[in-house]
């Protein structure tokens, strides 16, 4: 393969805008602010890149939240009740109702889990059909704008830790049985105690983006149909930005727990939601179609008739389903274009097309199975992690925004700097700019006390989505030239693929977690432990010896309110990690995705599992 003919010039330049998201505001009894643990941790910082149709960057400013401009209330605050449930995006003389949007679907999901162990490639199908406790407003371009979705109104205790949520009176499911907090308990305990509901969960133990919660819930209770009150371990400033996230759906009681429906792609004639929109066709890898759910309780909601989203996997196909405007917008945030793809589609089609590139969306990274030979032994996984080169990768794939693979990303406040990621042993070029030569030699040092001076052989596995194989080809390649390990490639659809990572039936890949917001306890849940963050065993056979002290840090920089403090545990962490890595990170990737102009009420979001794929709130002018 001739890398030559993949480099690009960086001349596109990442424009960066402060999105903070907004920590909890306490407003229960006579608490007027936030306690202490949430109030003063440090305030995260995401990306966005908005290209317009000149190929020109908007103007960055600041936004709510910035050093100069303090947080503010959260809706549902006292002092910011939340807005009718009914209220519309636009006045009413500028929404244009009705239509089918046609969107781009980036993977076809696994279809044998069901929605409490959603994945990207689940949720943004599935998320139409339900609402969570909350959700990112999707009407304000003001990212840290968390409201109400199933709920009116929430109030917190005055030491943070007890939140209290009104339901909408007219929510409904699909069957017509009111949502109650009975489902919202049932939701919770599913997640965090589903031994309860054996044999109901047998083989669905591994919880994806909803083990965010895990470190900060208590217990919850039901205080009448309508109320319901969860209590937390400790004031955690990330609960309402992680609840907001759009994994973190309801379910209903009647149909899981009383009907044994498991709500999911597996058999989607068994979806019973509260959502917008309304189940009415799966066909295995080709699309999903939706219909408008005609007793949504918010009033007015969707304003399109339906939506089919087509999963299209090939980068040619999918940029020619653009341009003839079959398809007119991707379902979610991730459409498998690379920047560089994205920029010349920006070129050939800005007249038609808003192209968004945000990040750090998530990392790619090669993913070892601890429980194979030979990356059983923590020294072959950390001569992999030496001698992958990062920079070449990062200069064949991107446009210039893209950043080093850290285990907490670089530039952010709870990561390294820039210039202390770059002196990183594994991370770190010469003076000519090639691979320190001292990281090879520790790798090859590392093979050979391991047993293997000449290398060996392996398979690498990879998906079909996104750049999985297009970046698990050179890697190959590298640890060939550098190491002698020689891979052969075995390339899978993306369904597949992920069923054989989660059996354990691989040796080494290349896969990708998302960044579901950013945080240090994001970052951490992304890499896909059961349980998610802090989880007791790793989902796809992945391991570090330093696990057990991982979690202690972890669990204690949770909790603490001095930023000092919170930064070295998080240094200890990533320390621990680089030493003996259950995944190479290779880079922080943005995301990237087109928007037909004629698509009305959309507002982008920098997290890709924030950003909502509802779409109760679009609307087509001219028509659809």
């Amino acid at each position: 393969m001739d890398l030559g003919g993949f480099r690009t010039s960086k001349s596109v330049i990442l424009i960066p805008v402060l999105m903070l998201l907004a920590f909890i505001i306490a407003c229960g009894g006579t608490a007027t602010s936030a306690p202490d643990a949430a109030r003063e941790a440090p305030t995260p910082t995401l990306f966005v890149k908005v290209v317009e149709s000149e190929g020109d960057l908007k103007q960055a400013t600041p936004v709510k939240g910035s050093a100069a401009t303090p947080v503010p209330a959260v809706k549902g605050s006292a002092a910011t009740p939340v807005p009718d449930a009914t209220k519309e995006s636009a006045p009413a003389m500028q929404i244009k109702r009705g239509g089918i949007v046609p969107m781009h679907a980036y993977a076809a999901p696994t279809t044998a889990r069901p929605l409490i162990e959603a994945t990207y490639s689940h949720i943004h199908m599935l998320s139409p059909y339900f609402n969570g406790l909350l959700i990112y407003d999707p009407e304000t371009a003001d990212t840290d704008d968390l409201t109400c979705d199933l709920c009116t109104s929430w109030d917190v205790s005055a030491d943070g830790t007890v939140f209290t949520y009104r339901l909408h009176p007219e929510a409904r499911w699909s069957d017509g049985v009111p949502v109650t907090s009975e489902d919202v308990v049932f939701t919770f305990n599913s997640i965090f105690d589903p031994d309860q509901y054996d044999p109901l969960w047998e083989g669905h133990k591994l919880r994806s983006e909803t083990g965010f919660l895990k470190p900060y819930y208590e217990s919850i209770r039901a205080i009448d149909d309508k109320t319901v009150e969860i209590t937390l371990q400790f004031a955690a400033g990330d609960w309402h930005p992680t609840l907001g996230l759009q994994t973190m759906k309801t379910l209903p009681k009647h149909v899981v727990l009383g009907e044994g429906k498991m709500q999911g792609l597996a058999k989607p004639e068994d979806i019973v939601g509260s959502g917008p929109f309304i189940h009415v066709e799966f066909v295995k890898d080709v699309s999903n179609e939706t219909t408008r759910n005609p007793d949504y309780f918010k009033e007015g909601r969707p304003y399109i008739d339906g939506m089919i989203q087509y999963i299209i996997v090939d980068v040619g196909s999918i940029v020619a389903a653009f341009a003839a405007e079959q398809v007119l917008m991707t379902s979610g945030n991730v459409d498998n274009m690379g920047s560089i793809e994205s920029k010349q589609f920006l070129e050939d089609h800005g007249d038609r097309y808003n192209v968004y590139f945000v990040g750090p969306a998530g990392a790619y990274h090669v993913m070892f199975n601890a429980e194979k030979k030979p990356f059983d032994d923590p020294r072959v996984r950390k001569a992999i992690n030496l001698a992958v080169n990062r920079q070449e990768i990062i200069e064949i794939f991107s446009v210039g925004d893209y950043t080093l693979g850290l285990p907490f990303p670089p530039g952010t406040w709870y990561g390294r700097t820039l210039e202390e990621a770059e002196q990183v042993p594994g991370f770190r070029l010469d003076a000519n700019g090639n691979k320190h030569p001292d990281d090879l030699a520790e790798a090859r040092r590392l093979l050979t006390e391991a047993g293997f001076p000449d290398g060996f052989k392996t398979t690498i596995t990879m998906r079909r989505a996104v750049l999985y194989v297009d970046i698990g080809t050179v890697v190959a390649q590298q640890l060939e030239e550098y190491l002698n390990i020689e891979s052969e490639i075995n390339i899978m659809e993306s369904a597949a693929g992920q069923a054989a990572y989660l059996a354990g039936d691989y040796e080494y890949a290349v896969q990708g977690h998302a960044l579901a917001f950013s945080s240090p306890d994001a970052g951490f849940g992304s890499t896909k432990t059961t349980g998610s963050l802090l989880g007791d065993t790793w989902a796809r056979g992945q391991k570090t010896t330093h696990w057990a002290e991982i979690q202690e840090l972890f669990t204690k920089q949770t909790r603490e309110t001095d930023v000092v403090k919170r930064l070295a545990m998080l240094r200890q962490v990533s320390d621990l990690w680089l030493d003996d890595p259950p995944m190479a990170d290779i880079y922080w990737s943005s995301s990237t995705f087109n928007i037909h102009k004629k698509i009305q009420g959309w507002n982008p979001h920098p997290s890709i599992h924030a950003s909502s794929m509802m779409h109760e709130h679009i609307w087509c002018d001219p028509a659809c």
